[in-house]
Order: C-alpha cells, then sequence, then structure tokens
C-alpha cells in the first residue's frame, strides 16, 4: 500500500491535509478528503500510475469537499460519504464553505455509505 498525505492551503488562514492511498500491485487509488489543488492530485497519482477508484468524504466541511466535483469530472470516481454527513454535501450552512472564506459548495452526486461498510480498493480494506 502506498499512502501519501498532501498538506493543502485552503485559503490564506487555512491548510487541512488530502490523503491518496493506492494499492501497490494493482494500481487502484483512493483519495480521501479532496481539499483542494487537483493538479497537484493528479499529478501524484500519474506518477504512481494509479487509477482513481473511490473519492471519501471523511466529513462535509467545505474545506474537504473544495475541489470533490472537478476531481470526479477529471477522473470519474465513484464519490462516497457517510449518510449523516451526506447533507453538508449541498447544504452551506453545514458545509460552512462562505464562513471559511471559500465560494458556495455543492457536491451533489454521492453515494451513501453506512457504519461497518467496507471499501475494496483490490487487496485494501477500508
Amino acid at each position: 500500500m502506498i499512502l501519501k498525505r498532501i498538506k493543502v492551503k485552503v485559503n490564506a488562514d487555512l491548510e487541512t491535509n488530502c490523503y491518496i492511498v493506492v494499492d501497490e500491485k494493482t494500481k487502484e487509488g483512493i483519495v480521501l478528503d479532496p481539499a483542494g489543488n487537483v493538479n497537484e492530485i493528479l499529478e501524484i497519482l500519474n506518477n504512481l500510475q494509479s487509477m482513481l477508484k473511490y473519492i471519501l468524504i471523511t466529513h462535509a466541511h467545505g474545506d474537504h469537499i473544495v475541489a470533490t466535483n472537478e476531481l470526479k469530472q477529471k477522473t470519474e470516481a465513484q464519490v462516497l460519504i457517510h449518510r449523516f454527513d451526506k447533507e453538508g454535501l449541498t447544504n452551506s450552512s453545514i458545509n460552512l464553505a462562505e464562513y471559511i472564506g471559500l465560494n458556495n459548495i455543492s457536491v451533489p452526486d454521492a453515494t451513501i455509505i453506512d457504519d461497518n461498510d467496507i471499501l475494496h480498493v483490490r487487496r485494501i480494506r477500508i
């Protein structure tokens, strides 16, 4: 398994983390919380020769979802979020994007996951 952490500057006052996990053998990958800079994420995936399978959102705050739509468009990866956080993907009073200095964000197309669901990125279980 390959694990990469990207420290992302969301705006002048805020940094957050984005993680990339890749199965070394099959090259399938997952991105957790695409906080920004899609080109950097794609460059890392390209360098690892990885095909992105999932975009996993750990929670729907704006600093964790700001690059989701663009990354999904460029990779066709499936967006996943826990059922209790899904409303935040389209509700600005929950995702707080404008409060932290981002434009309004809406991620309308996500698949719900639940507690105890297991994601398979080939041999990796999340």
